[in-house]
């Protein structure tokens, strides 16, 4: 008998255990709001208790105010005149470890009561937002922090939140649109001086939209995707800054992504990412905007990163330098900027890729550099420019003059180590400047119009380097081989221009070869050597009967190695 009544002691203990180990579940309360007041008074929810970590607590037609740090399972907001608010003054935080829903579209989360009073929201366990209404300060989801702390939190509704403080992942957590059209976090400025972004190295974090309003200054290191929209509402007082970390424009249709309002000039400050991805893997990206990119620019995807204006601006102080990587579909810059003052103006930017430039200028600023290591540089704005600081370095790879590119031109000097093409009716006009042909294998120049389509103003063919043509195409500056250098016209014919002295400068043991030579009829017009070179065509023509003249001057020899006309 005694050893029954022990086993019966045994197992009332063991069922004291499982009750207490399992109680929180078991205990679990409904709780609802049954008067408007203080979140800390007994007064307001059902059995005259307050609730706690382990009560689904729901707010009907009544305004609670927090008044006190609480935690949750889950909370909801299901009436019009459902009210979650703050006193002037406090800073509170509620935790939630569940679901959070706004059901009705007049429910208010009113985290911000006034530039003082202030909730956080945690959320730390999984979870799902349900929101049926825009926040705007008064209805809606408004929070100061909003922190989640290792938890899967799923965003349900395309409807918007509003952050007046910092928005971080922290630990092994995740933030995610239950569909991929679900969603705007508004970054709220006037209540800190910085809203960081933060999100773990372990956490992933995917927005839909993300808008700055009213004079935001957002900050982020962090990695992060955008499946729509970055709108800066105001330009002139909303800031976005990343500084380290990448950000990934994921469209889920064909869309701007970048929206820096009324902005598309190169004088951008308030846009900046550090290394930005483009995923155009079933979308193009087609921004309209000015942003600066202080890392790496990725383009990949099947589909165009398709900017209709606006400047991308590269702003680096490293020494080795960003990159610009393209892979598939294609890439175009609207307009480029390599540097900018006072404080980047050493930008040091590197690709391998091709893309086009399809808006007005390419440009390197103060002792910035572009080289472009491999791949083709397409310029297609109509009216391009081509600038190149006194001081900067400029060198593309392949370059070509599309034949949208009807007005290109530059008063710059930079340097060609691929091929150089003028397409149909594209027209390149250098009107000060030197092109420098530098390359290690044979290179050509094609001109595919007319010899004033291809105007250059000085030419230079750097040591060891070849460069042939079959184009015709005009000289309107001076022409100099360096050390066992070659260019060779196999034909087309050369024209000199220009109302000033031009100087045809090759080195002993280099090799010029043009096929016909004609010197044009302006005034002042003038070629002068004292360098060997061949001319290997019919015509050696001064088409001027007063002007246009041609001087050869020891030691030079000019060869003719056809039946040529000197006319």
């Amino acid at each position: 008998m005694e050893k029954k009544r022990r086993n019966l002691r045994i197992v009332m203990i063991l069922a004291m255990m499982l009750a207490f180990c399992f109680g929180q579940e078991a205990w679990a309360a409904a709780k609802s709001a049954v008067a408007s007041g203080n979140w800390s008074s007994g007064a307001t929810w059902n059995g005259g208790t307050v609730p706690t970590s382990a009560d689904d607590v729901t707010i009907s037609a009544f305004t609670v105010t927090l008044d006190t740090d609480v935690e949750v399972a889950s909370l909801t907001l299901d009436n019009a005149a459902s009210v979650l608010t703050v006193g002037a003054g406090d800073t509170v935080s509620i935790t939630v470890n569940g679901n959070i829903g706004l059901t009705d579209a007049g429910a208010g989360f009113i985290g911000v009561a006034n530039t003082t009073g202030r909730i956080n929201l945690i959320v730390g366990a999984a979870s799902t937002i349900t929101n049926t209404v825009d926040a705007n300060g008064t209805v809606g989801l408004n929070v100061h922090n909003f922190t989640i702390e290792d938890a899967s939190v799923s965003y349900a509704g395309d409807f918007a939140v509003r952050i007046t403080g910092d928005f971080a992942l922290t630990g092994t957590s995740s933030f995610t649109p239950a569909a991929n059209t679900d969603g705007t976090a508004i970054f709220y400025g006037g209540y800190e001086s910085t809203q960081n972004i933060s999100v773990s190295s372990n956490s992933y974090c995917e927005f839909v939209n993300i808008t700055l309003d009213g004079s935001a200054n957002v900050a982020t290191t962090s990695d992060f995707t955008i499946r729509e929209l970055l709108t800066i509402t105001t330009p002139a007082s909303d800031d976005f800054n990343a500084t380290a970390g990448t950000i990934t424009f994921n469209p889920n249709a064909n869309q701007a992504c970048v929206v820096n309002t009324g902005l598309s000039t190169a004088a951008v400050t308030n846009l900046k990412f550090y290394d930005v991805l483009f995923n155009c893997a079933s979308f193009d990206a087609t921004p309209a905007t000015s942003f600066i990119v202080g890392g790496n620019f990725t383009k990949i995807g099947a589909q165009d990163f398709a900017p209709t204006d606006g400047f991308v601006v590269f702003e680096n102080a490293d020494p080795v330098g960003k990159t610009i990587q393209v892979l598939g579909g294609t890439n175009n810059f609207w307009d480029m900027q390599i540097g900018s003052t006072p404080n980047f103006k050493t930008t040091k930017v590197k690709t391998t890729s091709d893309f086009l430039i399809g808006g007005d200028l390419i440009s390197v600023i103060s002792n910035s550099s572009f080289i472009a290591e491999a791949g083709t540089i397409s310029v297609d704005g109509a009216a391009a420019v081509i600038t190149n600081s006194s001081t900067g370095t400029l060198k593309f790879n392949n370059l070509t003059i599309t034949a949208n590119a009807t007005g290109a031109s530059t008063a710059s000097s930079f340097t060609i180590a691929g091929n150089f093409i003028i397409i149909n009716t594209g027209v390149f006009q250098a009107s000060a400047g030197t092109i420098t042909f530098e390359n290690t294998l044979q290179k050509t120049v094609t001109n595919n119009g007319a010899a004033t389509d291809l105007t250059v103003f000085n030419v230079a063919v750097a040591a060891s380097s070849d460069i042939t043509t079959a184009t015709d195409f005009t000289i309107t500056g001076n022409l100099t081989l360096a050390a066992d250098a070659e260019l060779t016209a196999t034909a087309g014919t050369a024209y000199w221009a220009g109302g000033t002295t031009k100087t045809i400068t090759v080195a002993s043991d280099a090799n010029l070869e043009f096929n016909d030579f004609i010197v044009n009829d302006v005034a002042a017009n003038a070629v002068q050597t004292t360098s060997n070179f061949k001319v290997n065509g019919t015509a050696f023509t001064l088409a001027g009967a007063a002007n246009g003249t041609f001087t050869a001057t020891t030691p030079s020899t000019i060869t003719f190695t056809a039946d040529a006309v000197l006319t």
